[in-house]
């Protein structure tokens, strides 16, 4: 690729200094936050100057101009791509601070699913009670056993002939907890 060296430099050189600029900006004033828009110019910043390096690849004349790209993409992409330190959860903060103020921010939300399961347990229960049957719908087949008079499931258990040296009654045990 044939490349106008003077008409590149020219017309690209602002956009290296501009990201120089702000790179430099962002790491005078660490901690400072940058808007959206400096984020986006930055990130559009970066891929011109990445894509310009890529450009120049090919002319080996140009070895100073290259390695101030790469040191120039180098920096762009260390700040886009920073890994920040992982902040630990502290439990008294957590407990003392943080959660209240997540419960007050989100207490309608709070009260409508609380309200929701309260309305549900409620007609639960109260379907229960008026026919007894409806126990059968929230119990899992497997434990269908616990629907049972308990009186009458012990006295089942008492009159099989359990083994001792078998372990039925240790297996049935086992089994209840």
């Amino acid at each position: 690729m044939i490349l106008d060296m003077q008409r590149f430099l020219a017309q690209e050189r602002p956009y290296w200094n501009e990201l120089d600029a702000l790179l430099t900006r962002m790491q005078e004033g660490a901690g400072d936050t940058l808007s959206l828009e400096d984020v986006q110019r930055l990130y559009y910043l970066y891929r011109r100057a990445a894509s310009d390096l890529a450009r120049l690849r090919g002319h080996v004349a140009e070895v100073e101009l290259q390695q101030y790209l790469e040191t120039l993409v180098a920096r762009a992409y260390g700040e886009i791509h920073e890994v920040r330190v992982r902040q630990y959860i502290r439990p008294v903060h957590f407990l003392r601070v943080q959660f209240p103020v997540t419960v007050r921010r989100y207490s309608r939300a709070l009260f409508l699913s609380c309200l929701i399961f309260g309305v549900g347990a409620v007609c639960g229960g109260f379907l229960t009670f008026l026919d007894a049957e409806n126990k059968r719908y929230m119990v899992p087949e497997q434990f269908a056993h616990i629907l049972d008079d308990p009186s009458q499931r012990v006295a089942e258990e008492e009159a099989v002939e359990y083994d001792h040296l078998a372990g039925g009654r240790a297996y049935f045990s086992t089994y209840l907890m």
